[in-house]
């Protein structure tokens, strides 16, 4: 949905935080925009260009009249619609001087959210279409003019350029009958001698036909010129001159400009239809929503503003078949309010019988073309009384979430009469009879409940204490009746509030705002702040009618606590700030992911450089190859470490259970990192609970592994003296696994942080440690995984304790070891294809294999793989999964097809979650992902040579 911008300009800064709060509930896609006074709004008109200006009368200074007026006079901001905000529902001079200053409608403060949406989207769509015509008909007028001057060109030098201009027609004409407007060009005497194929549509005559022919006869389509023609006004006044006429039933604007020949003469013309009947609608539109509902306030029944609606909706869509009808729910009926129809009258119908019925229970609109109609008649078993409509649209009026009648409009002989644009006009004209409904209820209410008291005050104080607010009647402020409500809110019992001067449960700065209302008799809801008996305040709705009672007139006010909507606001606010909290963090993530990624790159590329140098020595040369070497492994492991967390993101990690030595493990993992601890001047310590039959386990040994190195490489960068003690011990059935360092330590306030993702302990520019950050939230989702849990106990310049705990599962025997060999080289000569379109990965694997008897044959893609394998014998194939064209998965299919036996072993970079079940499934024999290590290079050479035992069971 397209973003709208909304620019509200109000002095007071609570009415704009009211609104940027309702807009954000109401209507996330738009972006608020708010100046406290006049010229400041102008000028964020002018830069900002909003879609709909929301404007206050009464400011100091510049009030909202004087910044309208400058708004409508001002090009660059006349186009933009502008909503007053008034309080005086029933001032009609200041809504006619602001009508002529050229505002487009009135929202009536405090403001309806629902009214207010409508009226901001129905705003934005006209200011959308409005500069949609006026940039389409800019476009369209310069090319006219551009083509007119070529044309005249064209027919003063025809004699001189005849060739040229045969040339030149074919493309003119093209251009000219793609034009939508209907163009005609005419000589000095109205006569038609060229037109384009728009021009013929809107005459319903070809251009043969229309040549030689008078104008008038097929735009007038009177035979003569009428009040107003444009060809004679611009005959006298030689420049451009235009009106307005319906041709066909449609509204179009006549453009006519004078075509002047090199001597000055008036030659012809070029007459120009533009159809501006959806312009004319949506101005139309614009001024039937606000005429409705100017009329809901001000008719005095239901009936009188539904037969007003009637007439004001003919202008706009077809309503010669308009039905409305109100729905009760106890009988299931539906009871005519108006019933406007071509072939029948109907005053009331069954709900569950009809189409009405299906609109009501769902609460949408329902627009149907005849077939529509009919499977749902079926469908729902629908009576099919009365005649089916070609099209027929039906919306429901919602009355406090509940179905309350329903509009509709239908058309015997034309299925397309209605489209999503009438349903949602007739939506917004719901919601007006809705309101109206709503009102006469609420009047209704009250008389038969005034009715009721006369008759039985019993009756009347149960049905006045029921409700869910507080209500009391006073006269002139003095409380006359009240129900428990009140006295709930307030803290005060009814006998005390019975003869109170009411304003005395109003916060004394707002008494003279309420005393106001009461003085004018204000019968909208607004927000004030009451006092409760114990003197604390709170956010109070008030809203109020002025009623006959015991033969006086006195004013009923309904009291809301709005406590809990203010915490929600305040909720919302929060929610804001926490998600610029998480936008900052996540922006200091990548800042480090981006140097964790460049660092290690800056060092492989500057000590490959230094290698270049021609007078190096061995040693240095050492020294740069393992440098280079540090630096990769660094980078790799970064990758590495953002595909993981890529992955437990999205849900793609899952738990491979096996038997191992849990012993064997930490052992294994305290031994890899014992030369970096040393070297750093370090003491590990291990001591291991968990052995002999006992640390036999089962569950993931891969997690396990990735647990110990991050918790151990963690220890490692923040310990700069001391030591690094690993335990293992068991604790009531879950393994507790324990790394404890003497080093920095973690600030309190950052011991959550560091397991989340995005966050670390130390975001700032000045990180003193390399790595990617991500370590601990992956041990962290590794032992979720796992069923265990995780625990940091940290003295900042003392140290930190891991504390990991996972279920203990035991295993039955001990799994029988792998040995591992070195696989060497193999002296046998195979014809291997490599399929890499990289050239760096190939050189790779060349270097790997150079010094092999291996014969090594390179495609770049997968269709060059597959026509090298189609013309020589190859006994192992190589193939990168990702290449141009046809890819590798591709070309294993179509390898498999003629050949199922020759060893196929896929290699990629991405090495992501299912690639491997991917490649098998495609027929691949093996895996590996990049970068290729050497030695397992080598043993699946050795494994799938000829010979080897890999080619017992080809996966195709």
């Amino acid at each position: 949905m397209k973003s709208i911008k909304v620019l509200a300009i109000d002095d007071l800064s609570d009415n704009l935080t009211t609104l940027r709060a309702v807009m954000a509930d109401q209507m996330p896609e738009a972006r608020v925009i708010s100046a406290t006074d006049g010229p400041h709004g102008i000028a964020l008109a002018v830069s900002d260009d909003p879609d709909v200006i929301l404007l206050d009368i009464a400011m100091p200074g510049m009030d909202g009249f004087e910044v309208c007026s400058k708004l409508k006079t001002d090009h660059r901001t006349s186009s933009i619609p502008v909503l007053f905000f008034t309080a005086q529902r029933k001032d009609r001079d200041s809504r006619v001087k602001a009508i002529n200053l050229g505002a487009e409608g009135f929202i009536v403060k405090p403001f309806d959210e629902v009214e207010l949406i409508a009226q901001v989207k129905a705003m934005a769509k006209v200011k959308r279409a409005n500069m949609s015509q006026k940039q389409e008909r800019e476009k369209l007028e310069k090319l006219v003019e551009e083509r007119t001057a070529d044309l005249i060109r064209q027919l003063t030098e025809r004699l001189q350029i005849e060739n040229a201009l045969e040339k030149a027609a074919a493309n003119w004409n093209k251009t000219f009958h793609a034009i939508r407007d209907g163009i005609a060009i005419l000589d000095e005497n109205q006569q038609i001698v060229q037109c384009n194929r728009a021009f013929e549509e809107f005459t319903g005559l070809e251009e043969d036909d229309l040549k030689g022919r008078h104008c008038h006869d097929y735009v007038h389509q009177e035979g003569h010129p009428v009040e107003g023609c444009p060809f004679l006004k611009m005959f006298r006044s030689l420049r451009r001159e235009s009106m307005e006429m319906r041709i066909n039933g449609r509204v179009c604007e006549i453009i006519v400009d004078p075509i002047i020949d090199k001597q000055g003469h008036l030659s012809g013309a070029v007459h120009i239809i533009t159809d501006i009947t959806q312009r004319k609608r949506d101005v139309e539109v614009q001024h039937l929503l606000y005429g409705i509902a100017s009329s809901s306030l001000m008719k005095n029944s239901l009936d009188e503003l539904v037969n007003y609606l009637w007439k004001e909706l003919g202008k706009v869509i077809d309503n010669s078949n308009f039905i409305v009808a109100l729905y009760d729910s106890e009988s299931d009926l539906f009871r005519k309010v108006v019933f406007n129809d071509e072939k029948e009258e109907v005053v009331a119908w069954t709900a569950s019988q009809s189409l009405s019925g299906l609109v009501v229970r769902s609460g949408e609109a329902m627009l149907l073309n005849r077939a529509e109609r009919d499977k749902l008649v079926t469908q729902y078993n629908l009576s099919q009384t009365g005649h089916a409509a070609e099209c027929w649209l039906g919306v429901p009026i919602i009355v406090r979430g509940e179905p309350a009648g329903i509009i509709v409009v239908q058309s015997y002989s034309n299925g397309d009469a209605y489209d999503e644009s009438d349903a949602r006009l007739l939506g917004m004209v719901a919601h007006e009879l809705a309101v109206v409904i709503e009102r006469d209820r609420m009047v209704r209410d009250l008389i038969e409940a005034k009715e009721r008291a006369e008759q039985s005050e019993t009756r009347f104080k149960a049905l006045h204490n029921a409700s869910f607010g507080g209500i009391t009647i006073h006269d002139k402020g003095v409380i006359l009746d009240c129900n428990l409500g009140l006295s709930e809110i307030t803290g005060f019992t009814v006998a005390e509030l019975i003869g109170m001067d009411g304003l005395l449960l109003i916060a004394a700065h707002e008494r003279e705002k309420v005393m106001a209302n009461i003085t004018s008799g204000y019968e909208k809801p607004y927000e004030s702040v009451g006092v409760r008996k114990n003197g604390t305040e709170y956010p109070l709705r008030l809203e109020a009618r002025n009623i006959p009672y015991q033969g006086r007139a006195v004013r009923v006010v309904e009291f809301r606590d709005i406590t809990e909507q203010k915490s929600a606001e305040t909720a919302l606010i929060r929610e804001k700030e926490r998600a610029e909290e998480s936008d900052r963090l996540k922006t200091a993530f990548l800042q480090n992911m981006s140097h964790e990624i460049r660092t290690p790159m800056n060092g492989i590329l500057g000590f490959l450089d230094l290698l270049r140098e021609p007078d190096i020595t061995e040693g240095e040369k050492e020294k740069y190859i393992d440098l280079v070497n540090r630096s990769g492994q660094r980078l790799l492991t970064t990758i590495n470490d953002i595909i993981e967390i890529s992955k437990l993101e999205a849900g793609e990690v899952s738990l491979i259970l096996a038997d191992f030595s849990l012993e064997e493990t930490v052992q294994y993992q305290c031994d890899f990192f014992k030369r970096q601890i040393e070297d750093k001047g370090l003491a590990l310590v291990v001591s291991q609970g968990i052995v002999g039959s006992k640390a036999l386990v089962n569950s993931d040994k891969h997690k396990v592994e990735g647990i110990m190195t991050n918790l151990i490489n963690n220890a490692l960068k923040f310990t700069e003296r001391g030591s690094i003690h690993v335990s293992t011990t068991l604790d009531n059935g879950f393994i507790c696994i324990t790394v404890a360092d003497t080093g920095k330590g973690i600030p309190p306030d950052r011991l959550d942080a560091i397991f989340k993702r995005f966050v670390q302990a130390d975001l700032t520019m000045s990180r003193a440690h390399e790595g990617s950050g991500l370590g601990l939230a992956i041990v962290k989702a590794y032992v979720e995984l796992l069923g265990g849990s995780i625990s940091v106990h940290s003295v900042p310049g003392q140290g930190s304790t891991f504390r990991v705990l996972l279920p203990y599962h035991s295993a039955d025997h001990l799994p029988q070891p792998d040995n591992d060999r070195v696989v060497q080289p193999s002296d046998e000569s195979l014809a291997i294809l490599v399929a890499e379109d990289d050239d760096v990965s190939f050189q790779i694997l060349s270097m790997m294999l150079a010094k092999t008897n291996h014969r090594l044959v390179r495609a770049t893609t997968g269709q060059e793989a597959l026509s090298l394998f189609n013309a020589q014998h190859f006994d192992l194939i190589l193939m990168d999964l990702k290449m141009p064209g046809m890819n590798g998965l591709d070309a294993v299919k179509k390898i498999r097809e003629v050949n199922r036996q020759v060893p196929i072993i896929a290699q990629t970079a991405y090495a992501l979650m299912g690639d491997r079940e991917k490649a098998l499934e495609a027929g691949c024999t093996d895996y590996m992902s990049k970068p290729i290590n050497r030695k397992l290079l080598f043993s699946k050479i050795a494994e799938y040579a000829p010979g080897g035992r890999g080619l017992k069971k080809p996966a195709v």
